[in-house]
């Protein structure tokens, strides 16, 4: 369910105290200017008030990191793209969230000068809206186009109008490889020649085939917590020499099949490294569908936690380890561990 249906369940007295909850919400320096119709976000008081649009994705949060940049005594004002949590349909144009965004603008500063930024590609509504501003008679003090400082060769990067796609995949590559620590070599030269269709699908393949999204040790994975749900057979089905009559249940433990000795070499033992296909997430048509994610997010956060936490170990021995014994899924009760410092 969305939240803004949840929200519409709500009795009028629980909406309106959510709604001064919100309000009066402070997270650091990020205060919530208002929860009406507004999309404007207050970061900090101050004059002159400088108002920035965010770049693609539209969202603001993490504009107060620009905030240590800005001089003191500015105030400043994120511009959340709207619609972004459901409360009218997205517009479809620049010229229409800068119209939408100069409305904003005058409920909290009637009069310029204006001061209008925008990050990364927040910096074309944040053109255009200082172009309508003008346009209109409006004093518009500055223009700032805010972006992030990557030091990489940016002159050997393509810059044609039908290569914009090709820029693109290299610009996300490169993101990809400074988050995630791996290293993502793709054949520019060859995708150059091909068309966009054929451009998405040769790089799909060369990270499926590298494994650069999911580079997380599979001999981890097993290891983590197990679940197994109960099945019903819907028609006499034979497993392992053993008949199961339609209507029986069962209750497969699939995730054994990760310690089968006639599979793998020393089935019981911690490997780094072994190159298999586990059953952690499932298989065929049952596998997870989160898979990739999970694998993404236990590699981006062991390779923090190795470098962060150096000499991690554990802090009892291993056989004192207290385990669940009556849930669905296994794991430790807890889990001591100590570091270098």
């Amino acid at each position: 369910m969305e939240i803004q249906d949840r929200i519409g369940q709500l009795s009028d007295i629980k909406r309106l105290a959510l709604r001064k909850l919100l309000e009066n919400k402070d997270i650091g320096d990020d205060a919530l200017l208002s929860l009406g119709d507004s999309n404007v976000r207050m970061l900090r008081k101050g004059e002159p008030k400088l108002f920035i649009y965010p770049a693609t994705d539209g969202s603001v949060g993490y504009m107060r990191y620009y905030l240590p940049h800005i001089p003191e005594q500015w105030g400043v004002y994120a511009l959340q793209t709207p619609g972004l949590e459901g409360e009218q349909e997205p517009y479809r144009t620049i010229a229409d969230i800068a119209r939408h965004g100069i409305e904003r603008i005058r409920e909290v500063q009637p009069a310029g000068p204006y001061y209008i930024a925008g990050h990364c590609m927040g910096g074309l509504p944040a053109y255009e809206t200082a172009r309508q501003l003008s346009a209109n008679g409006d004093e518009v003090g500055l223009v700032l186009h805010l972006y992030p400082i990557f030091n990489r060769p940016w002159k050997d990067l393509p810059t044609g109008q039908d290569e914009l796609q090709l820029r693109a995949i290299i610009d996300y590559c490169y993101i990809i490889e400074h988050l995630l620590n791996v290293k993502i070599d793709l054949p520019v030269e060859t995708l150059a020649t091909l068309d966009r269709e054929a451009q998405m699908d040769r790089v799909i393949e060369e990270f499926r085939r590298n494994n650069y999204l999911g580079s997380a040790d599979p001999e981890i994975i097993p290891l983590g917590p197990n679940s197994s749900f109960c099945r019903v057979a819907l028609e006499d089905v034979h497993l392992g020499g053993t008949l199961v009559r339609k209507g029986e249940m069962i209750l497969p433990v699939f995730q054994s099949g990760n310690h089968d000795g006639s599979v793998f070499a020393e089935a019981d033992t911690f490997r780094p490294g072994r190159n298999h296909n586990h059953l952690a997430f499932g298989w065929g048509p049952h596998r997870c569908l989160g898979a990739p994610l999970a694998s993404l997010e236990l590699q981006a956060a062991l390779t923090a936690l190795a470098a962060s936490h150096p000499g991690l170990r554990l802090a009892e021995e291993p056989d004192r380890i207290q385990w669940k014994q009556h849930s669905l899924v296994r794991g430790p009760l807890s889990l001591p561990v100590r570091w270098d410092i």
